[in-house]
This record gives C-alpha cells, structure tokens and sequence, in this order.
C-alpha cells in the first residue's frame, strides 16, 4: 500500500484518518498514536484495537492470535475476538459511553443467571426489548445497574447506555424531558408533546445503536408517544417493574422475573453487611440467622437490617430486634423508609380498592400460609370484596383475574400444587406491610399461629373491632367467662384450632353483627345457642369439624348466602334451612 497525503478507512459510520506524521484521529474523538511510521502500511487503531497484518490482535496487554489478513482486506463483516468471555463481535465493537452507577454487588446463583441471560439477550439483534420484573425489593434495579455497568466495560456494537428512574410520578411529559436530559437534548422550548416526541426520536436515532434502561417503571406507555425508537439497529430497551402486565403491556419480546434469594444466600448476603469483621459469639450468630430469616429472603430487607445491626454484638439488642421484626414494630430508621415504603406504594398503585382490599385480606391468614385461590375467592364474595353478579361463575371469573392482576404485580406469589390446584403464598414482608394498613384503616385482631391456649383478654376485645383472626392456634375452649363486647364485629377466624371443643352459650351474645364465621378443622361438638340469633350473618364454615353432631335452628339466619358443612358427623340438616331463602351455595 502506498501512502499519499491522506489515507482514509471507513469502519461502522466512524472515520479514521492517518497524516504523514503517523499520527491517528478518530471522527468520534477517539485517538491512538503511531510510533513507528514505517508501519503504517501494516496496522490502523480501530476503536482501541490495534490489528497487525501478521495476525495478532492486542487489546489492553492482551494478545489474541486470528487468520493473517492485510489492511486491504478489512470489511466491516470482519470477526475478530473482542472481549475476554470469548465472545465473537464485529470490528465496530467497543465499550458504550455513559456514567457507571453505584451499586451493590449481590449474591446468589439466581443473579448470576439472570445476568448473563439479559446479556445473551442483549447481544441478538432480533431481541429490542427487555422486561425485568419482581416484587418490590427483590433487586430488579440492581441487576439492571450491572447490566449498564457493564456495558460499559465490556465491548459491544452499542455506542451508548442512558438509564432513567421513571418512580411512580409518571407522566409522559416527565419522561421526555428525563430522556431529553440524559442525551443532552434541550427541550426546555417545546411545549407540544407530539413536538417534542419528533426532537427526541430523531435525536435518539442521531446516537446510533444504543440501549436505553427505564428503572423502575410503573404503568405502561406508546413508545411513539414518547418517541423512543425501539428498534434492532437503533435504540434496545430494558425496563425494570413490579408488574408482569407492564412488560406485558409495553411488547417486552424477553421478560425474566427476579426471584427471592435461597436461605443459604440470604444468611451469606446478610453477612456480608454486617461486615467482613463481625465476629459473632455462637448465641449472637443463631440470634442473628433469625433475624436473617425475618427479612425472608428480600434482598433490599436483608440489606436493610444487616446495615442497621452492623457493629451490634449484644445479644440483648439482637433479640430484640428480632421480636420488633415479629411484631411489624420496625424502627423508621431501619426498614420503613427503604422497604416498607416501597411496598406500600406498590400496594397504593393498584389504583383500585378492590384489589387493595383482596390484598389486605390475605394478611389474616399465617407467615407462608398456602392458600387455595378459590377459597380466597370465596371469601372475597362472602365479604362483599367480589360485588354481586348475575352468576357465581361470574363472581369467580372475576376473583382470578383480580388475583391474576396482584400475581402479575409481584404482591402474591403463585405456584400448582401436585394435585393441580392452584395457590398461592403472600410475602412476609408484603403481610406485614398489609397488616400496618389495615391498622391503620380499621380495628383488627390478628393473632395467628401464636400457639395461643387461651382467648386474648377482654381488654383486647375493643368494642370497634372489625375483623379478628385467632386461626392455627391451641385453644380448647372458650368459657362462658368470655363474651366479647363487639357490635361491629363482621369477620372472626377460629379455624384450625383443631383442639377447640367447648364454645360457651355466652360467647356470641353481643356478637351479632357477624357476617363470616369460620369454626372450619375445631373439635367442636355442637354450637351454642346463642348462634341462633346471629341474624346478619352471610358465610358459615364448618369444613371438617368432623365431631360435629348438632347445629341450632338456622331459621333466624335469613341473611345466609354460604353454608359449607363439608365433613361433619352431621346426620340430618340443622332445622331452618326452609328458611334461608338467601342461601346460594351449600356445601
């Protein structure tokens, strides 16, 4: 090759200019120098690479060996080794431009996963879109972050990365000017929408190939609308969300939902904020695995505490923190303002009060409690949550897509148990978030699973109490010592106390606002008569009170919609039934 005044070579759109002096420049304002001009004729700087005719490839130290090929014979189809995984890109490839974030590295095999799956996606060009979803404080914006970091370490073909936190104040205005910002564009003068759309699609496409990150993204949007041009060539999306339906919803071709982290890598992250030093005595170590254990594998909850107990090692301290974090009574300082307060608003932005209700309504039942989706439906309609319908298939239909739409938002956690039923489990930390706005929004009583033997003192049985549940414990009797002065009373859960025998005559006389009653897997011999008299109520559960032998006339129970008896030692249908001219399902 001769060399004339200029000698010019084209790779990818960018221009790369060597003079006389052996000098380089590159039109995108990437420079390398030339010592040795006699040279010239056998090597170019291409994006940081320096590529010699005899075959070698030398990036930062680095020396991969390829086919001999001459300057002549470069072409943009060339494939060289770019990068250290070993993976195969084109000569354009180089690492993006961009701020790196903070973040935290995490831990787990499930991170690592989901990592290198969004980069495997990344790097297929018929792949624009990526969801990433999970419950709040699972650590959706963190992988991400990695994903961005490391975009701009790694080489690839895209010359840019902008990242943009949408957070829950959405509005399409917000979000052009948050992209505008981040690409340098000034917007400041366009108030038209549409205008401002055309500005910044057109800028975007200016930046070339690129990847654009939206964190934290809450309610779906017209790409158009925004002008974003999310396509192979020009700019590839990733979004992170607590809703499936976002992703859904926004055309994500890939979607991979960040789970919870294992027992073992919970323990090992909690560990490692408390700090490389802590040196735990035996006692504090258990005491603090349960604490662990309280954060129930979410990663932000676990990080959270750890940082709070970091340099504590007394062990009065840990326990106490642990029956804090029994109690829901968490210090503002540690878990409220970082993992509470996202799963509040993940709670407020269903944006509608029934599916906010049938959230809150899982709360009453146990810490990992299974639940069967049609019997939590069945509840909701005893309850009034589910409004009356022309069927009760209509009434279901509309249950499972309400528990389809908190499933999709990450607020329940779904899985199909061997006999093909399909259930359900609340997060700990979503149930005690739920239980905090119940609080807050009416009188409960919820002691559940509390190996209780006794009912809960007179002093704790106000009298606007709403909702009580007292399932899974150890009671066996209810004296007549007990009569609970609660005329707003509607729903009480003595279910699964599978000892309770004896419920005194005394006990529902001033309980007559009842609405739910659940007596379901007790020992209970029959009712007492003063059942008789709650007229108000809607849903009797006696599933498997399998010592059942007698139930007082019903006559009075005019109000009655469900009665389930389903495995009692009943012999003949209480008396009353005539009467129940409400009653819709009878099991």
């Amino acid at each position: 090759m001769e060399m004339e005044d200029w000698i010019e070579s084209m790779r990818g759109g960018e221009l790369v200019v060597i003079d006389e002096g052996g000098r380089s420049t590159v039109s995108q304002g990437q420079r390398g120098d030339l010592s040795d001009t006699e040279n010239l004729t056998e090597s170019i700087t291409v994006e940081g690479y320096m590529l010699i005719n005899q075959g070698r490839v030398s990036s930062e130290g680095q020396e991969t060996y390829v086919s001999d090929v001459g300057v002549e014979d470069l072409t943009d189809d060339f494939i060289m080794v770019a990068d250290e995984s070993g993976v195969s890109e084109g000569l354009d490839t180089h690492k993006a431009k961009g701020e790196a974030l903070l973040t935290t590295e995490l831990v787990g095999q499930g991170f690592d996963k989901n990592r290198e799956m969004i980069w495997s996606w990344l790097m297929k060009d018929e792949v624009s879109s990526i969801g990433i979803y999970g419950m709040g404080g699972v650590g959706k914006s963190s992988l991400a972050t990695h994903i961005h970091n490391e975009l701009l370490q790694r080489p690839t073909s895209f010359k840019y990365v902008f990242w943009i936190t949408v957070s829950q104040d959405f509005s399409i205005s917000k979000l052009q000017y948050l992209i505008a910002k981040a690409i340098n564009l000034n917007l400041s003068n366009e108030d038209d929408e549409k205008k401002r759309a055309a500005k910044l699609y057109k800028a975007l496409v200016a930046k070339g190939k690129s990847v654009l990150i939206l964190d934290d993204l809450w309610n779906h949007f017209h790409l158009e609308k925004v002008g974003v041009p999310v396509e192979v060539n020009m700019c590839k999306l990733i979004l992170t969300t607590r809703s499936l339906d976002v992703c859904r919803r926004m055309g994500c071709q890939e979607r991979i939902e960040v789970e919870l982290l294992t027992k073992e890598e919970a323990w090992t992250l909690f560990k490692e904020k408390l700090g490389h030093d802590a040196a735990l005595s035996p006692e504090v170590e258990q005491m603090a695995k349960l604490v662990a254990a309280e954060c129930a594998c979410l990663p932000l909850g676990i990080i959270t505490m750890a940082g709070s107990m970091r340099g504590v090692d007394d062990l009065y301290e840990w326990r106490n923190a642990l029956t804090e974090l029994k109690q829901s009574e968490v210090r503002p300082h540690d878990m409220e303002p970082e993992v509470f307060h996202i799963l509040r608003f993940s709670y407020m932005s269903l944006n509608d009060s029934a599916l906010q209700q049938c959230l809150l309504y899982c709360a009453f039942f146990p810490e990992g409690f299974t639940m069967d989706r049609e019997d939590l439906i069945g509840y909701l309609i005893d309850e009034g949550i589910i409004q009356p319908m022309k069927s009760r298939q209509a009434e279901f239909d509309k249950g499972q897509a309400m528990l389809n739409n908190l499933e999709n938002a990450c607020l329940l956690q779904s899985y199909i148990r061997k006999e093909n039923y399909r259930c359900f489990k609340m997060h700990d930390l979503i149930r005690d978030m739920a239980l905090q706005k119940l609080r807050e929004n009416s009188p409960i009583m919820v002691e559940v699973r509390e190996r209780l033997k006794e009912l809960p003192g007179m002093d704790e049985w106000k009298e606007d109490l709403v909702r009580v549940s007292l399932m899974e414990n150890r009671l066996k009797e209810i004296p007549s010592s007990c009569s609970p002065m609660c005329p707003k009373l509607s729903t009480l859960f003595l279910n699964s106390n599978i000892e309770l025998e004896i419920i005194a005559d005394s006990f529902f006389k001033h309980l007559q606002g009842l609405k739910v009653l659940n007596l379901s897997s007790t020992a209970i011999q029959k009712l007492p008569g003063s059942f008789s008299d709650l007229v108000n109520l809607i849903a009797l559960y006696l599933r498997r009170c399998e010592k059942l032998r007698h139930i007082p006339s019903l006559a009075k129970l005019r109000e009655l919609r469900k009665l389930d008896l389903r495995y009692t030692a009943l012999e003949e249908l209480p008396q009353g039934m005539e009467m129940l001219s409400n009653l819709r399902y009878r099991q």
